[in-house]
């Protein structure tokens, strides 16, 4: 059976999920499968692909969580340890802590429009 990745089109705070789905033999695969980060959903804005945490914190942690606009991986994370693989070695990498994943992806979504988001990646890392 072919292997397929499941995209979410619509925010994560959205009533009601807009999933796309993307088989391995389509051209969009390999990106998609490129912009997945470890323990996220990946969602699709404007065409550009960035993450979401697929579970939030432990009830005992809070924010912050970290909003990556230029990095290996886009998206919203909710630990330092995961954002700084999606940072680490990007020259003028952009992040910064935000108190909710649903703030993160606004100004995640926010960034897309304005085309401030940027995919790096750098030799050898993948």
């Amino acid at each position: 059976m072919p292997l397929t990745m499941l995209i979410n089109k619509a925010a994560s705070t959205a009533s009601k999920p807009d999933i796309s789905v993307i088989p391995q033999d389509s051209a969009d695969f390999a990106a998609a499968a490129n912009a997945m980060a470890d323990e996220c959903y990946l969602h699709q804005y404007l065409g550009v692909y960035y993450n979401i945490p697929a579970s939030s914190k432990r009830p005992t942690e809070g924010p912050p969580f970290f909003c990556v606009t230029r990095g290996h991986f886009i998206g919203v994370f909710s630990n330092w340890e995961t954002s700084l693989n999606a940072v680490l070695g990007v020259q003028d990498a952009r992040y910064q802590e935000v108190d909710s994943i649903a703030l993160g992806e606004e100004k995640i979504r926010k960034a897309i429009e304005q085309g401030e988001v940027e995919t790096v990646t750098s030799w050898g890392f993948f």
